[in-house]
């Protein structure tokens, strides 16, 4: 039950009482399980008189103000008492009629303020992670830029001292696990012995090497300060992954004491001492609590560790806090750096150690005294990848190019090889030192020359890993970036995605600057590969600096981007040397991009040692790729909606662009840094794209680039004739006849005929032609295919453009023609991109295809039966309608689509509707050339003649040559 020091309800005041001395003093805005029912407010008067709260208002802010209860008539409030205000369950002095429903802040601030009977503001608390969107303001009208931290379940927020108030909720307010309504916010419970705060939790180990929980090795040493015995029954260890969970680890029978200035092991059963639980303890990953907690469920001791508390544990303070004890590695435990030592900032308090020793004296450290960066120390050498096993055999080299010594106590570093920011995993200790030009080496119990022994764990480079070193302040002082690729976008000192590797180190290599502390901040032009670690000593003399081969005469000249089956590991791409020297491709840099944002991240970095004779090829390939030259995990796009690989020199200029695909609809630059118009073609399955001729390189992708198959991978690509653009000159060359339903199945068997009206050969070099199906559009951007070099059709004749299988293909490539639904279409292109011929087909235009016109026609062509082309009904004669076409019953590729009537003797058949065999006029052929003798056509009719076309479908068939 709550205590009323002093309330009474009185006759209603005539006059409104105001005053500065009543506040919010605690709230509980987010009880346990359902906050329906049980919110509640503390009030106090901190002055020295009575007051009258008559009409005084309890307003809450979510997303607007809200009055939520307003103080009956005669409500007094004496000097230095409290009055609690809440929900029905809430057992308050006085109940609220409707819920208070204060805001739990989860996705902006909250607020919660008293009103006086005059309506004047008298006092605010704004709790909750960010209101830089709500805006709430205290109560001298500023904009609150420090909110308190919202309650955390169960527990309350409440001013730090009774009464005490600066108009900054976050200096004023913090957080209780277990809230006092009613009383002073300093109360503290009886007879539990936590309110001297002498038994600390003093070492934990809570990742041992192996499985955690089947070794039984974790523990929770406890240790009491004091000169006499504790007890702590009923006290209890929890651990905490977030700030709204926990767990409990044990809790202590009735009379457990710990001794005066003695330990008590808490263990999983490992150890012979002490008292055995059950203990499974979170290790830290995102930031972890582990608690003692008395019995009466205040906070004795807390110890916050891990990368980070973005989780928001609360200290022992009841603030949240960025102190945190760093993660532990494999058998490291967390110590306190001497028994007892407390200052709540468990950064300064904990180390992590391999020399455990529980149940027993913690070695002392001395105490971390922060000096930030001066600028002189940088990230020398380390070794990522040693021969053999990698476990505690890593080791970091620091580097002092300064002329005095530098304290790194309390530095970090962190090894990471994803792109979610550098996360501190050693913290160096107390009194380490680096020499005015001297070396200092951290690494793991196997480095003999170690100076500081720590858990160290790195990644090989693979897809890019990074080091980055932070001096006590958490400011970034250096950062290597590493490995064959930046695929996992590691940031560099200038925390944008580094262009600029170190090289993958090999077994037992390490990587090291070329010379001892010189840093561009470029981490492919400052370390180099040392076959001969020095770990605390200058690096290999006999290391050259890189001789930059910048510019040349280097090109992309194939690649692979969609091998057959499987892509992982089976891709490449191969770069030529057309000069007449050897060039150095150490720093140079490939990138595959699908974007305009992404083209110039790097994916794979060359290293030293690798170079490319004149007339010679270098192939880069995943690790399935034979004779490759240099193996590495690439994934290069295929080319869908428009792709590109790039070739970067050492220097970082661009040297060539390769852009490929249908479009370009991503407006990926070429080599001049200008949205490339011109473009490769897609490979298809299992073939290159590959320059027409090794190094022929014009800046235009779609001149230099043809589909070649088979690939040529590390030789000599197939000559191909270069593209001579020759545009239209009129319709002289048209779409004559297309066959897009083949039997069975399509693929491989469709084509298109073109024709050539005029009396000389047309050159066709670089002419398109795409194919709308399905809604798409027929712009020269997504054309299907791309005509080579040395194409030609003469005068008179046909060129046909077939797949795979098509025996009468002049020029074989992978097309795919639309079969008509909601109608389709074929338009061919010159080699500027002019419209020169269009074809539209099917039941009806659904899809709303223009013509050569422009319009959009109701009724296109229709679109013939299985294996039926559609034909002109006269070679080449092209009036932009839908009479110039047929659906022919025996297609011609390559061939005349001419049809010869065929003559049926009118007195063995009515065939054509004659009356009679003497009859003098025809009925029912509606054409304008009549045989005399057998009253039927001489020529097929267009479409114009709709209403005859079964008849005349009926009475054709394919002249025979």
């Amino acid at each position: 039950m709550l205590t009323i020091l002093s309330l009474f309800i009185a006759t209603a005041s005539a006059v409104c009482d105001t005053s500065t001395d009543l506040v919010i003093n605690e709230f509980s805005s987010n009880p346990d399980g359902t906050d329906s029912g049980f919110e509640w407010i503390e009030l106090y008067n901190r002055g020295a008189i009575a007051l009258d709260l008559s009409e005084w208002s309890i307003e809450r802010a979510k997303s607007s103000w809200s009055t939520r209860y307003t103080l009956p008539s005669g409500t007094n409030l004496n000097a230095d008492e409290y009055l609690v205000i809440g929900d029905s369950k809430s057992g308050a002095d006085l109940i609220s009629a409707t819920n208070l429903d204060f805001g739990n802040a989860s996705s902006g601030s909250d607020a919660i303020r008293v009103v006086d009977c005059d309506a004047a503001i008298i006092d605010t608390v704004i709790y909750g992670p960010d209101n830089s969107g709500e805006g709430w303001t205290e109560d001298d009208g500023i904009l609150s830029s420090n909110p308190a931290d919202a309650p955390s379940s169960g527990g309350s927020g409440g001013r730090t001292t009774d009464g005490v108030d600066s108009n900054d909720s976050g200096a004023d307010f913090i957080r209780f696990t277990v809230p006092t309504p009613g009383l002073s916010n300093a109360t503290l419970p009886p007879d539990c012995g936590a309110e001297d705060h002498v038994v600390f939790i003093n070492e934990l180990l809570v990742n041992p090497a192996g499985s955690d929980s089947d070794t039984g090795a974790e523990f929770i040493e406890l240790y009491n300060s004091s000169a006499a015995d504790v007890d702590i029954s009923d006290w209890r260890i929890v651990s905490a992954t977030s700030d709204s969970s926990e767990t409990t680890q044990h809790t202590f029978v009735s009379g457990t004491l710990i001794a005066a200035n003695s330990y008590l092991l808490v263990s999983g059963g490992a150890y012979a001492t002490g008292v055995t639980a059950a203990l499974s303890l979170p290790n830290g990953t995102d930031g972890d609590a582990v608690r003692l907690l008395d019995c009466e469920d205040y906070i004795a001791d807390s110890v916050l560790y891990g990368n980070n508390n973005d989780d928001g544990h609360l200290d022992d303070d009841g603030l949240t806090t960025t102190s945190t004890a760093q993660k532990p590695g494999d058998d490291e435990s967390l110590a306190r750096i001497s028994d007892g030592y407390d200052t709540n900032q468990c950064s300064d308090d904990f180390i992590a150690t391999l020399d455990i020793s529980p149940d027993a004296e913690n070695p002392v450290v001395e105490p971390i005294v922060c000096e930030p960066t001066t600028g002189v120390v940088t990230i020398n050498e380390f070794l990522a990848n040693p021969a053999g096993t990698d476990t505690s055999a890593e080791w970091i080299e620091l580097y002092n190019s300064g002329v005095v010594d530098v304290s790194v106590a309390g530095w970090g570093i962190s090894m990471e090889n994803s792109p979610n920011g550098y996360e501190i995993d050693t913290v160096l200790p107390a009194g380490t030192v680096v020499p005015s030009l001297g070396w200092l080496v951290i690494g793991g119990e196997l480095v003999a020359s170690a100076d500081v022994i720590a858990s160290i764990s790195m990644g090989n480079g693979t897809d890019g890993d990074g080091v980055r070193l932070y001096d006590c302040e958490d400011t970034s002082v250096d950062t290597v970036v590493y490995g064959s690729n930046n695929d996992d976008k590691m940031p560099d000192d200038d925390d944008i995605i580094a262009a600029s590797l170190a090289p993958s180190p090999g077994d037992g290599s390490s990587l090291g600057r070329i010379e001892d502390g010189v840093d561009t901040n470029q981490s492919g032009e400052d370390f180099s590969s040392f076959s001969t670690p020095t770990p605390g000593a200058e690096n290999s003399s006999e290391v050259i600096p890189k001789n930059c081969d910048a510019g040349g005469s280097l090109v992309i000249n194939e690649l692979l981007s969609n091998p057959d089956g499987d892509d992982a590991g089976y891709e490449w791409i191969e770069i030529y040397n057309s000069g007449a020297s050897t060039v150095s491709l150490e720093g140079w840099t490939v990138a595959f991009g699908t974007n305009a944002g992404n083209i110039d991240t790097v994916d794979y970095t060359f290293i030293a040692g690798m170079t490319i004779a004149p007339g010679d090829w270098f192939l880069l390939g995943g690790d399935m790729v034979g004779g490759a030259d240099a193996l590495a995990s690439i994934s290069i796009p295929n080319g869908t909606n428009g792709d590109a690989a790039r070739l970067v020199d050492c220097a970082g200029a661009v040297i060539d662009t390769v852009v490929y695909g249908t479009n370009n609809d991503d407006a990926l630059p070429d080599d001049v840094n200008k949205v490339a118009k011109s473009l490769a073609p897609v490979p298809g399955t299992g073939s290159s794209i590959a320059r027409i001729q090794d190094g022929f390189d014009t800046d235009a992708s779609a001149v230099d680039f043809a589909q070649s198959t088979p690939p040529t991978p590390g030789t000599e690509n197939p000559v191909i004739e270069p593209v001579v653009c020759t545009p239209a000159n009129g319709n002289e060359v048209v779409i004559n006849e297309l066959l897009a339903d083949a039997v069975s199945t399509d693929a491989g068997f469709e084509w298109v005929e073109l024709y050539n009206n005029s009396s000389s050969a047309v050159n066709l070099d670089g002419w398109q032609i795409t194919f709308a199906s399905n809604g798409d559009s027929l712009t020269a951007e997504n054309a299907d295919v791309i005509l080579p070099g040395n194409i030609t059709i003469p005068a008179g004749g046909f060129l046909v453009i077939g797949d795979e299988f098509v025996e009468e293909a002049d020029v074989v490539a992978s097309i795919s023609i639309g079969n008509g639904s909601g109608a389709d279409g074929v338009r061919l292109y010159d080699c500027e991109g002019g419209s020169v011929d269009t074809l539209v087909y099917g039941e009806l235009n659904e899809d709303e295809l223009p013509d050569d016109n422009g319009e959009i026609i109701e009724f296109p062509v229709p679109m013939p039966d299985q294996a039926i082309s559609i034909a002109r009904i006269v070679d080449g004669v092209d009036t932009n309608s839908v009479e110039d076409w047929f659906t022919d019953l025996s297609p011609s590729p390559g061939e005349t689509n001419y049809q010869e009537p065929i003559v049926v003797d009118p007195t063995e058949s009515g065939g054509c509707g004659g009356s009679s065999p003497g009859g003098t006029a025809p009925s029912g052929c509606g054409g304008t050339e009549v045989d005399s003798t057998s009253g039927c056509m001489t020529a097929p009719l267009p479409f114009g003649g709709m209403e005859l076309f079964p008849v005349l479908l009926a009475t054709l068939r394919r002249r025979e040559f």
